[in-house]
């Protein structure tokens, strides 16, 4: 065991240009430097002792066992900060501030705001900073204070030291609270276009607001106004509506604007025009399925242009039609339609390639439908499917793609995924002779058949030219995967329809002369089973016993109600911690309902019977906020322990229906609003992962505060969207009419009339053309729905692993759980919650998430190193790397 020195790590320190901000960076700081000696050092000193060296605490007191010794850990849960228990944990976050901050700073105060012990034993209490009786704003301090009394604090930098001057309240009198107020409603219509009902709230409140304007002042304190502006009306310059509470803090000397952000937590709508296509196409009709895309403008010649158009319905497929319209209006409009090639890859990876004229027509336009059902037979249908057009022969020919129809047909299926990896194998491949084989058993029902295979391969080095795979059926179909290659390789065109029961064997050989052995790690078969549901022929089954409250969004569940003294019911959940209620907006517009749940109705029923066919879009909007807002809660009590959105069993309240044609849903305060959505930009918004989005906009205002602009705002939306996923997946595994679970957010009602659409989506974020997925890309003023691809790219690298096109291979926790996803999700996910619990701020960035997650997956997996190894790999390959931590200095107030 290497000795525990504590000079040994004050040495090193020494050695460094910079101080650590916690035991955590100074661990990262001592391996990237390869001392090894020191992180054993740092890893089995005391948390209060690393404190001490990091000047945290004055050595004395930081190393004196008397520090916290009358105190014993709480229960989990929230304190109260008048009671006994709350006063003495406050009194020791704020002991040890005092002393970091020396007898200089006497003036300054930290004002507790919350505090709370988690399920580790640990007490976590928020402080906000003051100088001369004002806020910082947006600043804290979180106060870690151990089952033993020890405390530690991080929080935002410039926070731990604000040093006061004389004469700070005269400076708040030079720009007058209404000029302020004045100012702020004349940049709100700079920007925006104002409705009749805009209006300043609250009182203007005095604040020191840390300049964050490059130049001199960069980072000092000014004084400064913070006033609020409201327009839930008001639109963009484009016309689109936009739900606004401005915020802006304006300088109390100079009447600049110091910082302006929307703290309306809203769904987002992409910058570019939708599209007016029409909305009445069908998607499915029985176990036929037409699904329509909209490619838009495209010039060919040496182009391929694509689209995509995801299918929901699970059907074994019989046939596939691509229709391309009539003479009269035709799919694709091109100056020699000889020279075009169309290509569909199905979600299997299969590909269909198809000349739909003979390169000697020189005629216009391609129309028609084409039958590729021989190429597709025996398919699953959900999932992506990718069409793409281009030229045979580069040409000075122009197209203009209008649409296409993708038309399934086939036998309705369930359908259910399987993944079955052999884990560490580690067999040598040798050059010559037969290879080297491995079997793996799947046990299914005999009527299971193949819908959609992929098979991976893992060696340990790249496979030289010449290594070749081969995979046998336990119907002894045998594939041949040719040479071995990253990634899954389709087989589904060779085994769909072939029976799943059985032993399936991979072999892979590598020829004489390829430069060496080779070690097979493990390798992986992903398959989705399909059972074709009972033919007319077929005795019908015992009818189970079904709920009674539907929706397209919901499938069959019963909604938590409360029966009325009258006999009737309302979507009022009292069995929810302080309860879950939905209300009726009746369409008003939002500028009047909204933060006011008292201008809501409540939705009533005579028998308990919510949804159905003959349901209005109202009764359905509501009934669905009801059942995702309860689910939610559940959620939240399921994965984190956690109760309601504050942990205290906050009611949780919704107003549904707001606006007319409103295609926005938003949080704010203290309760979300649905709108009603247009039938263009939007369906109802009423879906269980933006239900979850928003109502974690909630966690998140009583947790961190992330403040809703900069790199904290794209902190603030991805939290959304990670716990919105989170949702959904834990839906998906508990709920027999829930959705299939994947990576998207607002897929189900987004922009309707294009199929596949979404708000985001986490596993591709620049998919949708505006949002990063590395951090080298962000810039200053990168609106927060956008920056947010960066977080939630690294939350699903931490969860499935998988290669950045920047930033690399990161195994993923799924990898570190043995394939199991469950549980790799459930860790990332309660790593995530757990840092912005407990160690983020509302002005942190991108790396305190860093240093934030990396705490947290240290706390919950002690025991299991590669929680936090992932973690750092995820950040790593997103281009978030650790910070170059400077000492926190003292605040000069400007």
């Amino acid at each position: 065991m290497s000795k525990v020195s504590p000079s040994l790590v004050a040495k090193f320190l020494q050695t460094q240009d910079f101080t650590p901000a916690s035991k955590d960076a100074a661990i990262e700081a001592a391996q990237e430097a390869g001392r090894l000696d020191v992180v054993a050092s740092l890893e089995a000193l005391p948390t209060h002792h690393v404190a001490a060296l990091l000047g945290q605490v004055s050595p004395a007191e930081g190393s004196a066992p008397t520090l916290g010794s009358d105190w014993s850990a709480p229960a989990p849960g929230p304190l109260d900060l008048e009671g006994s228990v709350g006063r003495r944990a406050v009194a020791l976050a704020r002991r040890g501030l005092m002393q970091r901050r020396g007898a200089a700073s006497g003036a300054t105060d930290y004002v507790p705001l919350r505090a709370m012990t988690d399920r580790l034993g640990m007490t976590h209490v928020r402080l906000v900073p003051q100088v001369a009786g004002r806020p910082i704003f947006g600043e804290q301090v979180v106060a870690h204070i151990d089952k033993k009394g020890h405390v530690e604090h991080t929080g935002s930098p410039g926070a731990f030291a604000a040093a006061p001057t004389s004469g700070t309240s005269r400076r708040f009198e030079r720009v007058s609270p209404d000029m302020a107020q004045t100012l702020a409603r004349g940049w709100f219509a700079s920007k925006m276009r104002p409705s009749g009902s805009l209006s300043v709230q609250g009182p203007t409140e005095p604040v020191w607001v840390r300049d964050p304007r490059p130049g001199p002042t960069l980072g000092t304190l000014r004084p400064a106004h913070h006033v609020q502006v409201h327009d839930f009306e008001a639109t963009d310059t484009q016309g689109r509506p936009r739900a606004a509470a401005m915020n802006y803090l304006v300088d109390a000397e100079t009447g600049d604007c110091l910082l302006e952000y929307n703290a309306v937590c809203g769904v987002h709508h992409r910058a570019e025009a939708v599209p007016s296509a029409a909305a009445d196409r069908p998607r499915a009709v029985d176990s036929n399925v037409q699904a329509s895309a909209e490619p838009g403008q495209i010039v060919a010649g040496s182009r391929r242009v694509s689209t995509s158009v995801v299918v929901d319905d699970p059907l074994e497929l019989r046939s596939v039609v691509l229709d391309f319209g009539t003479a009269e209006d035709p799919g694709l409009r091109h100056s020699w339609r000889g020279d075009v090639v169309v290509e569909v890859e199905s979600p299997s990876g299969t590909v269909a390639r198809l000349t739909p004229f003979a390169e000697n027509d020189d005629s216009d336009d391609v129309f028609g439908a084409f039958e590729l059902s021989e190429t597709f037979a025996g398919e699953l249908s959900p999932g992506r499917w990718k069409i793409t057009v281009g030229d045979r022969y580069p040409a000075a020919d122009d197209g203009d793609w209008r649409f296409v129809r993708l038309e399934l047909g086939g036998r309705s299926a369930s359908i259910s995924p399987i993944a079955v990896d052999t884990g560490p194998i580690d067999r040598a491949v040798p050059s010559g002779g037969s290879g080297v084989s491995s079997s793996q058993i799947i046990r299914a029902n005999e009527n299971e058949m193949v819908g959609r295979a992929f098979v991976t391969i893992d060696l340990d080095s790249p496979a030289p030219e010449g290594a070749v795979a081969r995979l046998s059926a336990p119907d002894g179909t045998e594939v041949d995967l040719g040479p071995v290659r990253d990634g899954p390789i389709p087989v589904t065109r060779a085994l769909a329809g072939r029976p799943v029961a059985g032993s399936w064997t991979l072999t892979v050989a590598q020829p004489e002369g390829t430069g060496g052995d080779n070690t097979l790690r493990s390798w992986k078969l992903d398959l989705a089973r399909t059972t074709p549901e009972q033919t007319p022929e077929d005795p019908e089954p015992p009818a189970p016993v079904r709920r009674d409250d539907q929706s397209p969004f919901t499938g069959t569940v019963q909604v938590p109600t409360r029966r009325r003294p009258d006999g009737r019911y309302e979507l009022t959940d009292p069995s929810r911690g302080e309860g879950i209620e939905t209300r009726n907006a009746r369409r008003q517009n939002p500028n009047r309902v909204s933060g006011r749940f008292d201008r809501g109705v409540p939705f009533v029923s005579a028998d308990d019977r919510w949804g159905g066919p003959d349901a209005g879009p109202a009764e359905l909007s509501g009934m669905e906020t009801q059942y995702f807002a309860a689910m939610t809660y559940d959620f939240l009590r399921d994965v984190f322990g956690f109760d309601s959105l504050d942990d205290s069993g906050r009611m949780i309240r919704a107003l549904a229906n707001v606006g007319i044609d409103y295609p926005n849903a938003f949080w704010f305060r203290d309760m979300f609003h649905v709108g009603t959505g247009d039938g263009r930009q939007s369906g109802r918004l009423s879906t269980g992962d933006i239900v979850a989005h928003e109502l974690a906009h909630g966690v998140t205002e009583y947790s961190a505060g992330l403040l809703y602009t900069g790199e904290s705002g794209g902190l603030n939306e991805a939290t959304s969207d990670i716990l919105g996923t989170g949702l959904e997946w834990y839906l998906s595994e508990r709920v027999a009419d829930a959705p299939p679970f994947d990576w998207k957010i607002g897929e189900d009602t987004w922009t309707p009339f294009r199929s596949g659409d979404a708000l985001r989506d986490m596993r591709a974020p620049r998919s949708d053309g505006v949002s990063l997925d590395h951090y080298e890309d962000y810039q200053r003023g990168t609106p927060v729905h956008f920056s947010s691809g960066i977080a939630n790219r690294f939350f699903h690298l931490l969860v499935e692993g998988g290669v950045h096109r920047r930033g690399g291979q990161v195994d993923g926790l799924r990898q570190a759980f043995d394939g199991d996803f469950d549980a790799a999700m459930k860790a990332g996910l309660q790593v995530w919650f757990r840092a912005l619990q407990y160690y983020m701020t509302p002005t942190t960035d991108f790396r305190g998430a860093r240093e934030a997650t990396l705490r947290a997956a240290r706390d919950l997996f002690a025991d299991t190193p590669e929680v936090a190894e992932n973690v750092a790999s995820a950040w790593n390959a997103v281009g978030v790397k650790a910070r170059p931590a400077t000492r926190h200095a003292a605040a000069r107030v400007a």
